[in-house]
């Protein structure tokens, strides 16, 4: 079991860049989270889009590609998003435990 990590400490938390939505055949990315983005912002933005993934879910009727696509995109971004907040978090507990690890 990891420890857990103080609020006042994710508070304050930021985001590293994480690229991700590869559209072309070399890989590249088409969007990004930006580092520096705070966490807490960057979890509250996913809430938001999967709040909209649900609603088009459930609004969506018919066989067109649109619906489904849109969806799509809204996870992709959401799925960034908290990516790059759990990376965040994992950087921050490394470095809650090594300072605890220098202390004694």
């Amino acid at each position: 079991m990891t420890d857990s990590i103080p609020l006042t400490t994710l508070a304050h938390a930021t985001l590293p860049s994480h690229a991700f939505f590869s559209l072309t055949p070399e890989r590249r990315p088409l969007f990004a989270v930006q580092e520096g983005t705070p966490l807490l912002d960057g979890l509250e933005m996913a809430s938001c889009i999967l709040s909209s993934v649900l609603s088009a879910a459930y609004a969506y009727e018919g066989d067109t590609d649109t619906g489904q696509t849109a969806v799509a995109y809204l996870i992709e971004m959401a799925k960034g998003i908290v990516d790059a907040s759990v990376e965040a978090c994992l950087h921050e507990a490394k470095i809650i435990r090594a300072n605890q690890e220098a202390r004694g």
